[in-house]
């Protein structure tokens, strides 16, 4: 058991100070028990608890207060101003995890594998929320409201072959996660907790959309719903989701062409259903083959850059895809719309820029050779391994840009947005580890 007390921080305001974190975890190793001594198949059976509570303090220190800034001259003279919105009753963030796991190894440890379950409520969300311009200000920090995210975590590996000379191992884990807003803390003068609307701030162009609303996830798409193109004009058609119609679709709804008519709703959920790894190893006295592969499925992608690159006039890097695949005329095909020079539609926050990013990647595969110990001996070494590692040699997607793996460090203000992201380099390496 952990206790952490945690010193005074100039984050907060005098009433959030301090933070008190503490943790615990305990396990019970079932087949240590007298009762499981007859249980010759089951080599291991542990189950483990953990339970812990941990703070995030506010980026800028002293924001809970009113700052002034200098750099505003006029004409000549120094001037000040006052640079963020004082928010005094700024808190910490604080998670509450708790996990719940079953370890298990068959047959002599030949089968082991772990089921896990996570559960991770957050309160106090710490995020920059607009406010209206009027205030000279376009947003400022505050405990947001609840999030929870959950899932279970499995890992399987086995030894399918194991003899003197040859082995082969299989190793596969997977996660499902879902994400959740539970709550948005009501402000003054709100009778309940107003949904946030918020950008992809990864690019500064402010092209993905998201929006959090009690009950729905923390990373949903909120934009206007493509209806496609129009074949008779060549210009966009947008679903409503309102009373406004131009004309109804073949399944009667309402579709219009002035995306202003229309409302915008939650497209899409960027969190996957589920994502992981395979790995296998072949060995075969002093040679071995290890092969490494990672997943991820039911998961979309927001091409950011889409919107830039299918904006003719707009800027100079236009796809050839677009231009010979716009509308050119009754008849012709309908994958965009027609070319118009300025023409901003397509960087609307539409599913127009939403695809499908599952893949599943060869990340690394490594051969490699030992000598073994005979030979090791005559030349008074310890170790003689040498190598070659090839990474990132194999994608299989139907993502349509460079790489549908974006932002794969989870963060939910970041992950599933690709805009101009930088493709994973394919690379070659060859070695020698010498131990003596």
């Amino acid at each position: 058991i952990l206790l952490v007390p945690v010193p005074i921080s100039s984050k907060f305001g005098p009433n959030h100070k301090w933070g008190f974190f503490p943790s615990a975890s305990a396990a019970w190793i079932v087949t240590n028990e007298k009762f499981m001594k007859n249980v010759e198949w089951l080599s291991n059976l542990r189950l483990r608890a953990s339970y812990g509570v941990n703070g995030t303090l506010p980026s800028s220190n002293y924001g809970w207060r009113a700052l002034a800034a200098y750099g505003a001259n006029y004409q000549e003279s120094p001037g000040g101003y006052i640079s963020n919105v004082a928010s005094n009753d700024l808190s910490w963030e604080t998670s509450y995890t708790y996990n719940v796991a079953l370890e298990f190894g068959l047959f002599n440890n030949r089968l082991n594998g772990t089921v896990e379950y996570f559960n991770r409520d957050s309160k106090d969300l710490l995020m920059n929320v607009p406010i209206s311009r009027v205030t000279g200000f376009s947003s400022v920090l505050r405990n947001l409201g609840e999030v929870n995210n959950k899932g279970i975590e499995v890992e399987l590996s086995g030894d399918i072959i194991s003899t003197r000379d040859w082995k082969w191992s299989l190793g596969v884990n997977a996660s499902f996660t879902k994400s959740k807003v539970t709550k948005l803390y009501r402000q003054e003068g709100e009778s309940t907790g107003q949904d946030v609307i918020w950008y992809d701030p990864t690019g500064g162009d402010d092209l993905c959309q998201f929006i959090y609303r009690e009950g729905e996830s923390m990373l949903a798409v909120y934009g206007l719903e493509w209806a496609g193109v129009d074949p008779a004009t060549g210009y966009n058609i947008w679903y409503s989701n309102n009373d406004n119609c131009d004309f109804k679709d073949a399944n009667g709804r309402n579709v219009v062409y002035d995306f202003e008519d229309a409302d915008e709703i939650i497209l899409a959920d960027l969190v996957p259903l589920v994502y992981g790894g395979i790995t296998t190893d072949f060995s075969w006295k002093g040679l071995s083959l290890n092969v490494f592969f990672t997943y991820m499925y039911g998961n979309q992608v927001f091409m950011g850059q889409g919107a830039n690159l299918t904006r003719p006039g707009a800027t100079r890097n236009v796809l050839a895809e677009y231009v010979e695949n716009a509308w050119s005329g009754p008849g012709s095909t309908n994958t965009y719309p027609r070319i118009i020079n300025g023409a901003s539609w397509n960087q609307k926050n539409s599913d127009m820029l939403l695809q499908d990013g599952s893949f599943i990647r060869l990340r690394a595969l490594t051969l490699a050779y030992n000598l073994p110990r005979k030979a090791l001996d005559k030349m008074k070494m310890k170790g003689f391994r040498i190598y070659l590692q090839g990474d990132n040699l194999f994608l299989l997607t139907k993502y349509p840009g460079w790489d549908p793996e974006v932002s794969s460090n989870m963060d939910p203000r970041f992950f599933g947005v690709d805009n101009l992201s930088v493709p994973q380099p394919r690379t070659f390496t060859m070695g020698v580890n010498l131990t003596f």
